[in-house]
């Protein structure tokens, strides 16, 4: 699974039609990409030191972050990714982030809703079949360097229509976030999506979700 740019960058797959992490990041950040290749992880910043144990530049970071496995550490902390080598959209997400911010580099952490269906999350669909819901709101997490967006996870490619989308502070990726999103899901209830169904059911069966996508 590859990072996801808006179909505008169809030109940064390689010539044999893959993506290519490296390119993409360096368009992201609308520089040369040797440029940015040549942006080594170094430095006394925290996240940075950790980040060059599994990396030589941001570039390879993004790729490292790209191939590992879903999974929630259990540090709600981002830097818990590198011991638990594996991470949530949410947490990967906010490492590179941080990791970007710390060398310097022009990059936001956002943060959008939309509606998880059988066709945008095929494993979770037999969930919604017994719940006899069409979909359920889902937050997301991703990267912004001017108008155009980065996505770690891969979700792209199932062209997700986002909304609500806002910046999101790193400290935010927990409490906040999670709060923001049982406002969606209410939201959602409120306009009728989820008849016969409470706030606290639908959260509920999205935590349901949540289990079969790890």
């Amino acid at each position: 699974m590859t990072p996801v740019l808006d179909r505008q960058d169809e030109r940064d797959a390689s010539p044999g039609g893959q993506w290519d992490p490296a390119r993409l990041l360096a368009r992201m950040l609308h520089t040369d990409p040797w440029l940015l290749l040549s942006l080594p992880l170094t430095g006394d910043h925290p996240w940075v030191h950790r980040a060059a144990q599994v990396a030589t530049d941001l570039s390879a970071l993004g790729e490292w972050l790209v191939r590992l496995p879903y999974g929630r550490p259990d540090s709600r902390d981002p830097g818990a990714v590198f011991d638990a080598w594996c991470g949530t959209g949410a947490t990967k997400h906010a490492l590179l982030a941080g990791v970007a911010v710390e060398l310097g580099a022009p990059v936001q952490l956002m943060l959008g809703a939309f509606v998880m269906t059988k066709r945008t999350h095929p494993e979770v669909g037999y969930i919604l079949d017994g719940a006899d819901l069409p979909g359920l709101p889902e937050a997301h997490c991703f990267l912004r360097v001017g108008d155009r967006r980065l996505d770690l996870s891969g979700l792209g490619e199932r062209r997700l229509e986002l909304y609500g989308e806002r910046p999101l502070a790193i400290n935010e990726i927990n409490d906040f976030k999670q709060d923001w999103q049982r406002a969606r899901i209410a939201e959602w209830q409120q306009q009728g999506f989820a008849p016969g169904w409470t706030v606290d059911e639908l959260w509920d069966l999205r935590e349901r979700c949540a289990a079969a996508l790890g």
